[in-house]
C-alpha cells in the first residue's frame, strides 16, 4: 500500500528572494563543475550552495562540504531566508515547456505534486506478487549512494526531489491538481532551458484525503532518484531506534509524483559516450556487429557534418516508429552509421530476464555491443560515478549535449558514441513491475524536477 502524507515544508521566503529562479538548482548528479561556478555566482541563497558544494583540499571528516552544508542550511532558516510552512500541505507543481522545433515543436505542461511518501523496500518477486507499492526501473552505482548519504547525514533534510510515476488511466488525481492550479501560484521561476515552474499548495482536507485515497492502491515506479531513494532508506536504517529523535520522521521521503498519463510525461534518450577501451579499433567493431546487426553509413561531405548526422538520426527515428531495435554510432571515421538488430533472437542468451527486458534497447546496447564486442561488463560500468572517468559518460539529448560528444570523439581522445531512442514509458512500467531494473541512464524523464521549490526537514 502507498502511504503519502502532507508535510510542513521549508521554502524560500519571497520578502528575501526577488527572483525564485536565482535560487533554485536542477539536480545535484547533473551539475559539472562549470555549472556548479554559474549556480553559485547567481545568489548567495542558490540551493546548489547545500546540494553541490564545493570541495576543498584541507577537507576533514570534521570539516567538508557536507558539514559546510548544514551550517549555511541552518543559517539559511535563522536569517528566514527559509520559512518552515505553518500548517501541512501537499505542493502542487507545474513545468511548463517546448520540445520540437518547426512543425514538430510542441509546448506541454507536466503537472505533479510533491508529498512524503512512507519508505518501504523495492517490490520484488516476480509479476505474479502483484505487490502494490515502490518499483525501481534502473540499477544504481554505490559511490553515487555514498555522496548522498553524506548530505542527509549532516543535514537530516531532503533538499532534492526524486521523480516517481504512477498509472492513473482515468486522471483523477489530475482533475483534483487542476481545481489549485485554478489558483494563483505562490512561487514561479524560468530556468536557463526555458522551462517554467509553478507551485501551489495543498492543503484543503478534503483534497488531500482524496489525493491520498487515490494513490493509497497505486503502485509508484522511480522515474530519477533511485539514488537518493536508495539513501533514505539506508538514512532510516540509521535511525531506526524508537528513542532517535528522528526514527518517525526518517519512515518518510519527500517525493514528486506525476500521473504517467499526463500528456507532459516526456522521455528522451541518453546517448552513450565511449572510452577507456584497450585497443580499440573502429574497423574491428564495425565487422563484429555485422554479426547481429545490419549496417547502413552515412558518409560525411566537406567540413560540415550536420546534415549527414540529421539524415542519420531520421532513420534512427523511423526505426524507433517501425519497430526496430537501431542505434546510431559515431567514431571518427568520417561516417556516421546506423546499426539494426537482424533478429531479437540474440537476446536469448540473456537468462533470467523477461522478453520485456530483453526488448528495451538499452538492454540489447549493452549486452551485445558494450559488454561482448567492447568488453565494458557491469563491473566496468560500476567503476564510474558521478565524479566522472567511467567508461561509459551519459548525454542527455538536450541543448548542444550532442555536438560536444562528438567533439570529444574528434578531438578529445574518446573512441565512439552510440545515439539511442528513448525509451517508451510503457516499457518502464513493464519491466519496473516485473521487479526487474534497466541499465543505468535508461531513461531521461525531460524536464528535470529542479531542487529548490520545498525542503523536508526531518
Amino acid at each position: 500500500m502507498v502511504e503519502i502524507v502532507p508535510f510542513r515544508g521549508y521554502r524560500f521566503n519571497p520578502d528575501k528572494i526577488d527572483d525564485f529562479s536565482k535560487v533554485i538548482a536542477p539536480p545535484y548528479d547533473v551539475i559539472d563543475s562549470e555549472l556548479q561556478q554559474k549556480l553559485h555566482a547567481r545568489s548567495q541563497f542558490n540551493i546548489s550552495k547545500i546540494t553541490k558544494g564545493v570541495k576543498r583540499e584541507d577537507d576533514s571528516d570534521s570539516e567538508n562540504e557536507y558539514t559546510r552544508a548544514s551550517v549555511l542550511f541552518n543559517q539559511w532558516i535563522e536569517e528566514k531566508v527559509l520559512l518552515q510552512d505553518e500548517q501541512p500541505a501537499i505542493y502542487v507543481l507545474a513545468q511548463e515547456f517546448t520540445i520540437g522545433t518547426g512543425e514538430r515543436q510542441r509546448h506541454l505542461i507536466r503537472a505533479g505534486f510533491i508529498a512524503l511518501l512512507k519508505l518501504e523496500e523495492f517490490c520484488t518477486g516476480g509479476s505474479s506478487t502483484g505487490c502494490v507499492g515502490v518499483h525501481q526501473h534502473e540499477e544504481t552505482l554505490p559511490k553515487d549512494i555514498l555522496d548522498r548519504l553524506s548530505l542527509c547525514k549532516t543535514t537530516l533534510t531532503n533538499f532534492g526531489q526524486i521523480f516517481t510515476i504512477f498509472p492513473d488511466h482515468e486522471r483523477k488525481t489530475e482533475a483534483l491538481l487542476n481545481q489549485v492550479m485554478a489558483n494563483e501560484p505562490v512561487a514561479m521561476a524560468r530556468d536557463d532551458e526555458g522551462v517554467t515552474h509553478k507551485l501551489w499548495l495543498m492543503q484543503a482536507e478534503g483534497q488531500v484525503t482524496e489525493l491520498q485515497q487515490l494513490l493509497s492502491n497505486k503502485s509508484v515506479i522511480i522515474a530519477d532518484g533511485h539514488h537518493r531513494y536508495k539513501t533514505a532508506l539506508k538514512l532510516h536504517e540509521e535511525h531506526s531506534n524508537p528513542q532517535d529523535p528522528v526514527a518517525e520522521s526518517s519512515k518518510y521521503r519527500m517525493m514528486t509524483f506525476v500521473n504517467m498519463m499526463n500528456e507532459g510525461l516526456v522521455i528522451l534518450p541518453t546517448h552513450r559516450l565511449i572510452q577507456k577501451v584497450e585497443n580499440f579499433d573502429a574497423s574491428k567493431l564495425l565487422a563484429d556487429l555485422e554479426n547481429n546487426f545490419t549496417i547502413e553509413k552515412f558518409t560525411i561531405a566537406g567540413e560540415d557534418d550536420a546534415a549527414t548526422r540529421l539524415a542519420m538520426f531520421a532513420g534512427l527515428k523511423a526505426a524507433f516508429d517501425e519497430g526496430r531495435h537501431a542505434f546510431g554510432l559515431y567514431c571518427k571515421t568520417g561516417e556516421y552509421y546506423l546499426v539494426t538488430l537482424k533478429d531479437i533472437g540474440a537476446m536469448d542468451k540473456v537468462q533470467n530476464k523477461s522478453t520485456a527486458w530483453r526488448k528495451l534497447d538499452v538492454s540489447i546496447l549493452h549486452q551485445l555491443i558494450l559488454e561482448d564486442l567492447l568488453g565494458i561488463d557491469k563491473a566496468k560500468l560500476a567503476s564510474g560515478s558521478i565524479t566522472g572517468g567511467a567508461y561509459v559518460e551519459y548525454i542527455k539529448d538536450i541543448g548542444d549535449a550532442v555536438q560536444k560528444a562528438i567533439e570529444k570523439v574528434n578531438d578529445a581522445g574518446y573512441q565512439a558514441i552510440f545515439f539511442m531512442n528513448p525509451t517508451r514509458a510503457q516499457e518502464v512500467e513493464a519491466v519496473a513491475t516485473n521487479h526487474e531494473t534497466m541499465p543505468q541512464k535508461s531513461t531521461f524523464f525531460y524536464p528535470k524536477i529542479y531542487t529548490g521549490y520545498v525542503m523536508n526537514k526531518l
